[in-house]
Parts: C-alpha cells; structure tokens; sequence
C-alpha cells in the first residue's frame, strides 16, 4: 500500500504543477465602461476559454462618463493595468489623458471604436442590435486576432422591434436624453429628445414642443434615462402616458443584449 501511494504521490504533484501552470499563465486584461467590459468578455471567452482574467475598472456606474472626475489613486490604478480595454476618447473624453499616458509607459491599451471607425453611431452601441453586431466583431477580430467572417446575428431583435414599431406609429416618442435615438429613428417613430447633451439641462425648443404636444393632447411614449431626470412638473405632465425607463449604461457582467432586450420587453409589456 505504501509503496502505490509512492507512485501515485509523484502524478498528482505533476497533476497540479499542470493546472497552476495553466492559471499562471492566463492573460490579464481591464476594461472600462459595463458594455466595453461584456462584450470583451463574450470575445475572449471564445479564443481564450481558460487563460484570461478580466476586470472591471469603470470608477462609478452613476455617473455619466462623459463627466467621470478620477481621483490620483484611481488614475494610478488604471495605469498599472495591462491590456486596458476602453471606448474611444471621444465617448468619454477624459480617457484621452489615460490613453496618452500609457502610451508613455508602453502600456498596451486597446481601443474601441479604432481611431479609423470612431463616430457618433457608436456612442450606444449596445442599444442597436446591428451596431452590438458590429462592435462584436471589432472586438474579436481585434482581441482574438481572427482573421476569417465572424457571426452575429440580430434579426430576431430586429423582427421584434420592427413589429412593435408598427403598432406605435402614431406615438411621439419623448426621450429625456439620446441614447435610443438612433434605434427609433431607424424605426421611423416620432421623436423628441428633452436632453441631447451631457448639461443637464433641458432643450428650451424641446420644452416648447413638449408643452405643444401636451395641448394638443398627442399620444406620446416616455422613454426615462436613468441619470437624466426632468423637472417634476413636467414629469407630473406626463406621469398618466405609457412610461419605460432604461438604465443606459448597464451593469458588468451581463450578457452584451441586455440593456436591449430589457428596454424591448417593457416596450412590449405597455398598453395603448
């Protein structure tokens, strides 16, 4: 008996030299922003299965992050990390002092929308089911080095929202700020956006055509941000209208459709 565990004692060292060999070897990666984070996890989950970490380093998920202030540690935090992964500069624009200070410290840091495919499309990416599609795809043809078509396929959100489109037609969509904008338009709903900016304060002609809409007694569909409130008498104003309140920037980690299906299943759930 001795002498058996003698030779078994040898393989289980062997056994466990292997699967620390595979954790100490995992690639270490950051990420900043729920939705940079979720979707850079589906990416690495399919090159990288086993040997990769992923954290999470979005300082506060209530604060816009067009406003985001770091305080020293947390900026020394962020630096230190390797393989930051972060929305381009333009979405929040205090990354752009981060970006150029790792670059300093031969940091790598990986950027998404690229400096090439930036712009405003991208700004919500996760609230469109095509630009999600596109941002998948940016993501692991980048942090996966794949070079062949990548799948992604959205038609099923977009049946949905398609058909719920159709029933809401004579609705005037109000927003308290922008980020499903582009998704209703492309539904050719009627819009009206109380907050285009990152101020906080409401679009005077916004408010105009708000108050018009109400006088002339138009079914309209309120569509809350979380983080971008109306004044209280306005929201008394509209309190009696179908309401769906969204939290834009999401939560880490969630499947990338989430904030999406969310927001769909409320619209579904509304009465005329």
């Amino acid at each position: 008996m001795f002498h058996e565990r003698m030779k078994i004692a040898p393989l289980i060292t062997l056994f466990f030299l292997y699967i620390s060999s595979i954790y100490s070897a995992r690639t270490a990666y950051s990420c900043i922003h729920p939705q940079w984070c979720n979707n850079a996890l589906v990416a690495l989950k399919k090159c990288r299965p086993l040997n990769f970490t992923l954290k999470e380093m979005t300082p506060d998920h209530n604060i816009d992050p067009h406003h985001m202030e770091l305080s020293p540690k947390q900026i020394k935090l962020i630096l230190s990390m390797p393989n930051l992964i972060l929305p381009h500069s333009h979405l929040a624009p205090w990354l752009k002092g981060i970006k150029e200070q790792r670059k300093q410290l031969n940091q790598t840091t990986f950027e998404f929308p690229s400096e090439q495919e930036k712009g405003r499309p991208f700004e919500h990416f996760w609230l469109h089911p095509s630009r999600l599609c596109e941002m998948q795809k940016m993501m692991e043809k980048t942090l996966c080095h794949s070079s062949g078509p990548i799948s992604c396929d959205s038609k099923q959100q977009w049946a949905s929202l398609k058909t719920l489109a159709s029933k809401w037609q004579d609705h005037l969509f109000v927003l308290t700020h922008d980020a499903l904008l582009p998704l209703l338009k492309e539904l050719k709903l009627k819009t009206l956006v109380l907050n285009d900016h990152h101020e906080g304060e409401l679009d005077p002609n916004a408010l105009k055509s708000i108050y018009r809409s109400l006088q002339s007694k138009t079914a309209m569909v309120v569509i809350n941000e979380i983080g971008n409130p109306i004044p209280d008498n306005l929201k008394i104003q509209l309190k009696n209208f179908p309401q769906i309140t969204i939290n834009p920037q999401g939560g880490h980690p969630a499947r990338p459709q989430k904030v999406l299906l969310d927001f769909i299943k409320q619209w579904e759930g509304l009465k005329r």
